[in-house]
């Protein structure tokens, strides 16, 4: 049994916010994520959230200099990207004095471990203003001893991440970074 659903008009094949479809339904997203994977846009918004596509792929998307683009944008400004979620949760820090999470969801080989080291650096150079605190180098020196104990082969991507890992960064009253933590927790059985 199939079902039908009306579809957008062809000036919403790549609205940067799923929200925003007229008709908003399962294959009306399908197809925006699938026009927008096409053309190098894997992150889409979803009303608060954000839906990345893993390339599967290095994209220079993620660079220092487009990170510089996002620091000090407003939310209303930003194009969907992991580092405008991480700018939101830095703003709103800063703003509410109130600890932000943000978290990351999704299959094995869906790029959250990928993606939460990108979020992690971009609130590392938005933050750190002195380059005295924990720096990105530091950071990645950490990722890869992660990576050597608890990364190995699945079925689904060839360098899964064995573990739930809880990055804490600290930040003083001006927004700068004080101090930062790491809580890895191994999944249980068998790894390999």
């Amino acid at each position: 049994m199939f079902q039908i659903c009306f579809a957008n008009a062809v000036e919403s094949d790549h609205v940067e916010d799923l929200s925003g479809l007229r008709h908003l339904n399962e294959s009306s997203c399908l197809h925006v994520l699938r026009q927008r994977y096409g053309n190098n846009l894997v992150h889409t918004y979803a009303g608060a959230a954000v839906v990345v596509v893993n390339p599967m792929t290095q994209l220079s998307i993620y660079s220092d200099k487009v990170a510089q683009m996002f620091r000090g944008c407003k939310a209303e400004d930003m194009p969907p990207h992991i580092y405008a979620v991480a700018q939101r949760a830095y703003v709103s820090m800063l703003t509410s004095r109130r600890d932000q999470a943000v978290v990351f969801l999704g299959r094995s080989g869906s790029g959250k471990t990928t993606n939460a080291f990108h979020a992690l650096q971009y609130l590392l150079l938005a933050a750190d203003r002195n380059g005295k605190a924990f720096t990105v180098e530091k950071m990645q020196a950490v990722q890869t001893v992660l990576e050597t104990f608890g990364h190995s082969r699945t079925v689904m991507n060839c360098n899964a991440s064995r573990f739930t890992q809880v990055f804490v960064l600290d930040f003083d009253a001006s927004g700068q970074l004080a101090s930062a933590s790491v809580q890895v927790r191994f999944a249980s059985g068998r790894v390999g």
